[in-house]
């Protein structure tokens, strides 16, 4: 495929509102991007219809998040893991994210558990985290005031819209080891 064909094709999945790709891209070629759409389309398949859960507690959950950074910045690491209600482990999260300060890794950490959850389909999540900075600027206390924790903020305050309930609290370091654990695997 040639390098324009690949740009196209990653617009077209970014935006998957073609009518909007071509207002922001004039320059596209409408036929052509008419071809990508059908191809797009046809990988998307049916959409899958949501099965209503039978319990209400089946969609609760405690995610834990923790973020690590050697040195600061450093090469950084996020761990995150969702317990369900009777404790049976959802999902965990270990993942090498770069280089990043530990304040940029606790949200990298936060946002990598709240898409495993929303994957999950889970309405009402309990975020508990040893970052007191990240908890406070989430609940609203603290501002937020680096550029780059701002719009990290943004993004988990817009992903956090999208569940029923939701709640964050901070917790001391020694509670949270599961998660830290999963952040200092990802580190190796």
């Amino acid at each position: 495929m040639k390098k324009l064909d690949l740009e196209l094709v990653r617009l077209v999945v970014r935006y998957c509102d073609f009518e909007r790709l071509l207002a922001e891209h004039p320059d596209l070629d409408r036929e052509r991007l008419g071809g990508f759409r059908k191809q797009v389309e046809a990988t998307k398949g049916p959409r899958k219809a949501r099965v209503p859960r039978t319990t209400p507690a089946a969609d609760r959950a405690i995610l834990w998040t923790d973020g690590a950074s050697l040195g600061n910045p450093g090469p950084a690491g996020v761990g995150a893991r969702i317990v369900a209600q009777d404790g049976t482990v959802l999902a965990e999260v270990a993942e090498a994210i770069g280089r990043a300060t530990n304040n940029v890794a606790e949200y990298r950490a936060l946002l990598r558990g709240l898409l495993e959850a929303a994957k999950l389909g889970l309405s009402s999540l309990e975020i508990r985290s040893d970052s007191e900075l990240l908890v406070r600027q989430i609940q609203g206390i603290y501002r937020v005031r680096d550029p780059n924790l701002a719009r990290l903020h943004r993004e988990a305050t817009h992903v956090l819209a999208g569940f029923g309930s939701w709640r964050i609290q901070s917790i001391p370091r020694e509670q949270n080891r599961e998660a830290d654990a999963l952040s200092r695997r990802a580190l190796g």
